[in-house]
This record gives C-alpha cells, structure tokens and sequence, in this order.
C-alpha cells in the first residue's frame, strides 16, 4: 500500500482535537463559524512544519501516517501504550488534514480563486489511506505529532 517516502516530520506540539463547527442566529441569517482553538492550532502546526513544506504541492494519490504523542494527565497508567480514549483520534487527524491543505479565497471583483496557502498536497481528496495511533507522552517524551507521508 505504501509506496516511496514523500516526506517525514515531528512537530513538538501538543496534539489538539478538532471541536465541531459553532452555529450562530444572530441577525438574518444563522452562520457556522470555527473555535478559536481549531484556527490558533492550524495556524501553529502550519508555522511548525513550513520548512518541510514542498514547494511545489504533490499532486498523486498519498498514504499517510500520524502518529501523536499526548501530554497524559497526573493520575494514569502509562503502560496503556496506545491509549483508549480522548481525544478521538478522529478529531486529531482532523486538525492536522486541515493545516496540510491548501487554502483559498475568492476575489471579489473576479471571483477568481486565489491560493493564500499552498498546502503538501493539491486537496485532501488525494488520501487514499491512513494509519494513526496515539501514545502517552512519557517523562522522556515531549508531546508531539509525527507525520509521514508516502505515494500510493
């Protein structure tokens, strides 16, 4: 299933879940809007990991792999390696899918579609397969995210 190694890196960041989207009825329309905590993350993970970014974004389909390693809390047993639990680990991939995409924005005039970020890859839609596991930081560890990601 995995092919050639694309790229590889660990990110000494803590891992955070992704909330769901927020609603809001104030005025005419009800609007959905982020927490501040998914954008605060995304913008740190993507400053994180900038000098590992391509310069060009890959373009075929991609395998990858994420590994997390959570800051555990005061009373645990740390022999429980991996951890059931939370956060799910589906919200912790969601973040970290979000930061290595592109982002776009429309042009008001022209409606053009304008890139303000080129992500590792052209659109998430590229993943064909995904493995991830979390991990209790131990006292040796620091809590962090490794991501690797392959052609497949």
């Amino acid at each position: 299933m995995r092919g050639r190694l694309i790229t590889e890196f660990r990110v000494s960041l803590t891992p955070a879940a992704h909330d769901r989207p927020r609603f809001d009825s104030r005025g005419k329309k009800p609007r959905t809007y982020e927490t501040s905590k998914n954008i605060n993350f995304r913008r740190d993970f993507r400053q994180a990991v900038e000098r590992y970014r391509p310069e060009v974004p890959f373009a075929g389909p991609i395998a990858i792999e994420l590994v997390y390693w959570i800051k555990p809390p005061k009373k645990i047993n740390l022999d429980e390696r991996p951890f059931p639990g939370r956060p799910d680990i589906d919200n912790l991939q969601k973040g970290v899918l979000d930061a290595l995409n592109p982002t776009y924005r429309r042009d008001k005039v022209t409606k053009a579609r304008i890139v303000m970020y080129s992500g590792f890859w052209e659109d998430d839609s590229q993943i064909v397969a995904m493995d991830a596991q979390k991990f209790w930081a131990t006292e040796h560890e620091s809590p962090g995210i490794l991501v690797a990601m392959y052609e497949a």
